[in-house]
């Protein structure tokens, strides 16, 4: 018993540590200036592109699914999208390459992670990870459309729980969707010299980023209701929820 429980805890830190060095490194790459100057290199995309090569618009996609898989900002995937197939057409192939990324990292956290972090999971946090794997959508749901941290590490935490893949993807496409909009029209309107797409873009923006504050003052309000303890000056004395 104890050799297999040895043989776990060297196996549990190997792809631990293997999943994390991994996407550091891919990170690290993808914050180098030299990569984002590539990435955004637009005319070279476009020209690409040019002509009725299918198989070239499929590698192209494909490119971008696993460099979003690997860590590249799904707002930068949208924004090359748009600039390169339009406000109309790009809206669409975004959302199908970031739910493709999400799926792959999904997948990832659920094939190799999801049995080290069962064995390992702290008594103090079991509680939370009962209660994303019972209310997953709604969870998952409010991460995607008020990010919080990293998208990929979101996906992979998500394969990790007990959350079912079609919760995981519905959240996934319907929290995607408003920033996927915003940055597609904001990368046509760049490459296509159309203003009036900057401008929808920003409208949409200004009208989102009120529509979180409001969710998130509304959150706090309700967390703040005092539960016990004695009124003294000016309000309660004791636990807040």
């Amino acid at each position: 018993m104890k050799n297999i429980k040895d043989q776990n805890l060297v196996k549990d830190i190997l792809i631990i540590s293997f999943t994390t060095l991994f996407f550091a490194a891919v990170s690290y790459i993808i914050s180098l200036p030299s990569v984002r100057q590539e990435a955004f290199d637009i005319t070279k995309w476009q020209t690409y592109l040019r002509g009725d090569q299918w198989h070239r618009s499929l590698t192209f996609i494909f490119g971008l699914i696993l460099a979003n898989s690997c860590g590249l900002p799904r707002i930068w995937v949208c924004a090359i999208v748009g600039a390169v197939f339009g406000a109309h057409l790009g809206i669409w192939i975004s959302q199908i390459i970031t739910l493709s990324s999400a799926s792959l990292n999904f997948f990832v956290g659920r094939w190799l992670l999801r049995s080290p972090f069962n064995r390992r999971i702290p008594e103090w946090f079991k509680s939370w990870y009962d209660r994303f794997g019972d209310n997953g959508f709604y969870w998952l749901l409010n991460i995607r459309l008020f990010p919080l941290g990293n998208a990929t590490a979101t996906s992979i935490m998500s394969g990790a729980s007990r959350i079912n893949y079609p919760s995981f993807l519905a959240a996934t496409f319907i929290g995607y969707l408003p920033f996927t909009i915003i940055f597609a029209l904001f990368g046509s309107s760049a490459s296509h010299q159309k203003p009036l797409q900057l401008y929808a873009g920003a409208v949409l923006f200004v009208i989102f980023e009120c529509v979180r504050r409001i969710h998130k003052r509304h959150r706090l309000k309700k967390q703040e209701t005092p539960c016990s303890g004695m009124k003294g000056n000016g309000g309660y004395v004791g636990d807040i929820m």
